[in-house]
């Protein structure tokens, strides 16, 4: 895949979105990994994560502004974002 083939796909046929939305996850993705370096301490936890991340998002959307409903999708999308890079505590060297 190309990296144009992925911002097109990233913002839904819109170049600009699509290299907009990338950047915003990357940033947060960034940011996440300076606040809570330790993700989670196997992929049984981080699927918790991934769901308090997700609880937090419909809590957003059916009570708070259009930005906080943004953010929290952020959230959701890069704790999906560490499951899928396994970012999880390995034991004896391997991931679960």
């Amino acid at each position: 895949m190309s990296y144009r083939r992925a911002l097109l796909a990233f913002g839904n046929g819109d170049l600009g979105r699509g290299q907009q939305n990338l950047f915003m996850l990357a940033r947060r993705l960034e940011e996440a990994r300076k606040k809570h370096r330790h993700f989670a301490d196997d992929r049984f936890h981080a699927l918790r994560v991934v769901s308090c991340e997700f609880h937090e998002l419909c809590y957003a959307v059916t009570h708070e502004s259009p930005d906080r409903q943004l953010d929290e999708a952020l959230d959701v999308a890069c704790t999906c974002m560490r499951f899928v890079n396994r970012e999880y505590r390995m034991k004896g060297g391997k991931h679960d």
